[in-house]
């Protein structure tokens, strides 16, 4: 018997995932050029990898202008009201955090974002 899979992620915010993945690896990957060419080329190379920083950088904002709106408004995926520091997902955090201290064993099951998560993708 085959394993059906099973996505906590509609396919909006999984390609949307990858896409800011590969922005940022542009970004990384240029930006070390950029500061210290570490392959030789003519004055073009560099140009290129200006070129393809600045296009990564747009699609990066893009990619995160995206995100905010199906944040708000996807049918089946409109998760800020896990993600935004409310009293209900605060007040968890001393127990999501003592699992991870290893204090504790277990910790209560969350949707999708553990308090902690919450508030570190908030900031």
């Amino acid at each position: 018997m085959a394993k059906q899979r099973l996505y906590h992620w509609s396919a909006a915010f999984r390609i949307q995932h990858w896409v800011h993945l590969a922005a940022i690896l542009t970004l990384v990957f240029t930006g070390f050029y950029i500061h210290s060419a570490f392959y030789p080329g003519t004055g073009e190379t560099m140009a290129w990898n200006r070129w393809f920083h600045l296009v990564s950088a747009y699609v990066l904002i893009f990619a995160f202008i995206w995100r905010v709106y199906i944040m708000f408004n996807s049918h089946e995926g409109a998760d800020w009201k896990e993600i935004l520091p409310l009293w209900r997902n605060v007040k968890h955090i001393p127990d999501i955090a003592a699992f991870y201290l290893f204090m504790k064993d277990t910790h209560r099951h969350y949707h999708r974002y553990n308090p902690l998560q919450a508030l570190a993708y908030t900031m």
